[in-house]
């Protein structure tokens, strides 16, 4: 934490990756569950007629 306290130009540039890394991750991470979600909504539709209600108990 020392090397921070004397290079805050360091400090804020490190900050501002970390904030952009993990908004990308979030984003990914939202993308990736929707898409599995809707297909796996599709798959119940097609396999038993109907689909569980609100997507909690989604396979």
């Amino acid at each position: 934490m020392v090397f921070w306290d004397h290079h805050p130009a360091q400090r804020s540039t490190a900050n501002s990756i970390l904030f952009s890394y993990s908004v990308l991750i979030v984003a990914t991470r939202t993308i990736f569950f929707l898409a599995i979600d809707s297909y796996c909504s599709t798959t119940v539709v097609l396999k038993w007629g109907y689909a569980y209600p609100l997507g909690y108990l989604r396979f």
